[in-house]
């Protein structure tokens, strides 16, 4: 038995196949005839769910390195939104955002499915085993704030243990250096008077062994 994992998107009465490329009705499983252009325009719209998409970034996403006039991008729109059965004034899924660009409006849920092919009768079964709805644009800006709030501050933490732990090597270094310059000119200056003690004793030492 062989295993494979499909990535599926759902929302309102259809779910798109990323690896099939395919668009399908959620009530009978019927696909939807759609280009390859207009499949990667409704792609890149469900998985940015709740963004605004530029026209110029859209271009550039699903045109890459071929100059195209905008009109094409707005063909395409109106097939997608002909394709799912939508209304431009009273959009459910794709959205035109006046001077700005376009934006997936509807809750989109992303699922994974278990694909199992029995090798012995060839019948394939598919099993839902997670269903997760996308992160709305809000949700998605306040997680990527936290994330770098969080850096900021670890990166400030950091800063904070590598200067705290160079000033405590310096001044260890100038105590040590001071201490050894302080024992040096002490040694230095009890030689002489160590010297004079010991001739000293042994002048008492003599004189004592002389008159004994």
């Amino acid at each position: 038995m062989s295993l494979a994992v499909n990535h599926l998107y759902e929302f309102g009465a259809f779910r798109l196949d990323t690896d099939e490329r395919v668009l399908r009705r959620l009530d009978d499983g019927a696909s939807v005839p759609i280009t390859p252009k207009v499949f990667s325009i409704l792609l890149l719209l469900v998985e940015n769910q709740g963004r605004i998409l530029s026209k110029e970034e859209m271009m550039n996403a699903i045109w890459a390195d071929t100059f195209v006039e905008e009109s094409n991008l707005t063909f395409n729109i109106r097939k997608l939104r002909q394709a799912l059965g939508d209304d431009a004034h009273e959009c459910r899924y794709v959205e035109t955002i006046s001077r700005r660009g376009y934006r997936f409006k509807a809750e989109v849920k992303k699922v994974l499915t278990d694909k199992s092919l029995d090798a012995k009768d060839g019948v394939t079964a598919a099993t839902t085993i997670e269903a997760n709805g996308l992160d709305h644009s809000q949700r998605s800006r306040t997680e990527r704030r936290n994330r770098l709030i969080g850096a900021t501050l670890f990166t400030v933490a950091l800063l904070f243990l590598a200067g705290a732990a160079a000033w405590k090597y310096t001044t260890g270094a100038n105590r040590n250096e001071d201490g050894l310059l302080s024992a040096f000119a002490h040694g230095a200056g009890a030689m002489p008077v160590l010297a004079l003690r010991t001739t000293h004793l042994e002048r008492q030492h003599a004189r004592s062994g002389g008159l004994a």
